[in-house]
């Protein structure tokens, strides 16, 4: 989808990044996981990336769930404006993924995606029952919609 969201290489990074860390919060409270995940990676040096980047990985821990990114938020609004549309598009890109594994298992071994219309087809590999995928996109699919203006929708595996 490069074309769609034309996030860099490093954006990608830092997003692999974030797909692995948004949920360490969960370890200290399920409630408001994602502002201690934004803590714990504010804190944390993590080698290799500069102090922009950690910021930016903290910045979608805490959205990743249903908070929609915005400039009261004070580490938010202080970014300049593409940099902010950047957090927005990875953060909504977080969330579709964090549906699509919403139930911990490691079930989907790829995905593939078809765009017709205003409408993004994602096609789960090895995945017949999506019916708590279904459920979880319906319910963090609305910021990609806002951010690209494609609704997110699985189809049966082809």
């Amino acid at each position: 989808l490069q074309d769609l969201h034309r996030l860099s290489e490093h954006d990608r990074l830092l997003l692999e990044v974030a797909s692995i860390l948004h949920e360490v919060g969960s370890f200290i409270s399920q409630q408001d996981h994602q502002l201690h995940s934004q803590y714990i990676i504010l804190n944390s040096e993590i080698f290799g990336l500069s102090r922009d980047d950690v910021e930016t990985i903290a910045l979608l821990a805490r959205y990743h769930r249903h908070e929609v990114p915005a400039n009261s938020d004070p580490m938010y609004g202080e970014l300049e404006l593409t940099d902010r549309m950047r957090v927005a598009k990875m953060a909504s890109i977080l969330r579709v993924a964090d549906a699509l594994e919403r139930g911990h298992a490691q079930r989907v071994n790829g995905v593939r995606a078809h765009i017709h219309g205003r409408v993004l087809e994602l096609e789960l590999q090895g995945v017949r029952e999506t019916a708590v995928e279904d459920l979880a996109l319906r319910l963090k699919g609305d910021l990609f919609a806002d951010i690209f203006g494609y609704d997110v929708v699985l189809v049966p595996q082809r």
